[in-house]
Order: C-alpha cells, then structure tokens, then sequence
C-alpha cells in the first residue's frame, strides 16, 4: 500500500519537470542553430577573402589594367560596399567577392543575414614580416551578421549583429 501513496504523491512531478525542462531545451536548440549558421557564414566569408585575394594576384586583375583597359578609375587599395540596393562594382576583385557571398546565400536578395558587405582590396601590401621586396594582395572582408534567432527571445538583450571579417594575403603574379 505504501508503494501506491507515494505512487499518487509524484503524480504531477512530470508536469513540473517537464515545464522546467521544456525552456531550457528550446534555448539549446537555438543556441546550436544560431551557432551553426554564424560558423557557416565565417566560413563563407572565411573562402570569399581567400577568393578574393586568389583573384587579385592575377595580373588581368590588376587595378592599373583595369584601368588601362576601361575607363575605369580605380584606386588601390579599393573599398566596396554591397547592400540591397547597391549589389555592383566596378572592380572586378570586388564583384567576384560579392558574388560569392551572394551565390551562397548569405546575403541574398533581402540581405538577411548580411545587411551589408564591405570589401577591401590592396594589390601593394607588404606584410610586416616579410623582408624581401615582394608585393602581396591583400583582401578583407567584413559581413555584419544579423542573428537570426536569439534576439527573438524575450530576454535576450547582449547583441543584435556580430561583425565578421576575415582577411587574407597572397604573394602577387605581376
């Protein structure tokens, strides 16, 4: 008989644990979502900077070229910006790296979860510990991301945006 009084005692305990538990495992799953969708987002931004520096060692890519062969007047180092309403440049180091992010859907249409897109490229970068005379390219890439769902919660107050920038050097062809 004792076994089925203290039976009828925890009765509403699932209820209970279950109402504690339940906000807890949300909060989990969120934080592993909007953790997996900022390290894919790094890595995109991570690959387009590498990209990016990829391309401008090329001598055609050149900024000098460019504009010698359009009339073009680019400057090194050059500093583009991409958002909803302006997702063209001129420079085609720039471009490729916006497109990149684009094709990826990182940025997207809406630019969701990079409202913006700056790119900087420096065909005459000279790292500080080198000591030979060769020239690098150098292409940083910074994606403002916009979590997506933390700040949804009611309170959760840290941040809305985390600045992601990633920047690579690559010795040049020309």
């Amino acid at each position: 008989m004792k076994h089925r009084s203290s039976r009828n005692n925890e009765r509403g305990s699932q209820i209970v644990e279950f109402a504690v538990g339940l906000p807890l495992i949300i909060l989990l799953a969120l934080l592993v979502a909007e953790g997996a969708n900022m390290f894919r987002v790094f890595q995109l931004v991570t690959n387009a900077a590498r990209e990016g520096a990829r391309l401008s060692t090329l001598p055609q890519d050149h900024y000098i070229a460019i504009n010698n062969t359009t009339n073009y007047n680019l400057t090194d180092p050059q500093t583009c910006t991409f958002n909803a309403t302006n997702k063209t440049n001129n420079h085609p180091v720039c471009q490729a790296v916006a497109n990149y992010i684009q094709y990826n859907n990182a940025v997207g249409s809406n630019y969701a979860q990079c409202p913006s897109l700056t790119v900087t490229v420096n065909q005459t970068f000279t790292p500080t510990n080198d000591s030979g005379n060769f020239h690098y390219s150098g292409v940083s890439v910074t994606c403002p991301y916009s979590l997506r769902f933390l700040p949804k919660l009611p309170f959760y107050t840290i941040a809305s945006t985390i600045s992601i920038t990633r920047r690579t050097a690559l010795r040049n062809f020309y």
